[in-house]
Parts: structure tokens; sequence; C-alpha cells
């Protein structure tokens, strides 16, 4: 079954008892090989990149000659790619640091 082009919560969504409202997020489909994360609490950050690590997993299957990299960009959002530079059936980490002017 396909996976949507996007998914999005209802900001009016009081999520987790005893935390605010869950702010809008979303996995945003680059390629069946790269997805970007968006979210703005710690639990639907974790539960979308989980979320789009399988959905790439599965085109890094179909190839089986690259791993996956999941790069946080901000707070708030990271991608998540099949990489040439990360040895297939392997799951990579990195930040990428924004210098401040």
């Amino acid at each position: 079954m396909p996976f949507p082009a996007s998914t999005a919560h209802d900001p009016d969504d009081v999520g987790i008892p005893g935390r605010p409202p869950m702010e809008t997020m979303m996995i945003k489909h680059h390629s069946d090989l790269v997805l970007e994360v968006t979210a703005h609490d710690a639990h639907t950050l974790e539960s979308d990149l989980n979320t789009a690590e399988e959905i790439v997993r599965t085109g890094a299957m179909r190839e089986r000659r690259h791993g996956i990299l999941v790069t946080q960009h901000s707070y708030t959002t990271y991608m998540v790619a099949v990489s040439r530079d990360v040895p297939f059936g392997e799951t990579h980490e990195r930040r990428v640091t924004q210098e401040r002017a």
C-alpha cells in the first residue's frame, strides 16, 4: 500500500496527556529514497523518523547497494535518504551544523 505524499496531524490534537497540543508535522516525499521529516514535538518526531526510515529502507532493500543516512538539519527538520556513503544494511546519523553570523 503506498504511503501518502505527506501526513499531518490536526494542530488541535491534544496528543499525549500533560503535553501541549501537537504542532503540525509532516513527512514529505522527495522520492522513494529521500524523505524530509518536520515535527515540533519529540514524540511525533521520533514516530515520523521511524516511519520515514522504514519507507526508505524498503527502497534500499530493492537496490541492495547502499545504506540509510539520517541528517539532522535543525531541531525540527531531518532528511532520511539512501546514501552511497553508507554501507548496505546500515543506518548512519549526521548533524549539519549551521554557523551563526
